[in-house]
């Protein structure tokens, strides 16, 4: 291997790991957001902004199409944060 490989990749990967956990959930919301918005994938695709729109026609007959995708889209985005921040205080 060489020197690069050997001296600046061991200082560098921990950081990039990090800063790639770290700014995960903020693309998972900002792509969430688009497409409940109609500007990224569209029906049938499942995407999480796509399972929103369509359920918030239904919200007062089955509030429970909006409710388990968001909550699993919030578990989900403070889980990676929370991994992002271990990883950071290493």
């Amino acid at each position: 291997p060489g020197v690069a490989a050997r001296h600046v990749l061991p200082g560098v990967l921990p950081k990039t790991l990090t800063l790639s956990i770290m700014k995960f959930p903020s693309v998972m919301v900002s792509v969430a957001a688009y497409s409940f918005l109609g500007f990224s994938a569209q029906p049938p695709t499942a995407d999480w902004g796509v399972m929103l729109a369509d359920g918030r026609f239904y919200l007062s007959d089955h509030p429970l199409l909006v409710l388990w995708p968001t909550l699993t889209f919030f578990v989900l985005v403070l889980a990676l944060t929370r991994l992002g921040e271990s990883f950071r205080n290493r």
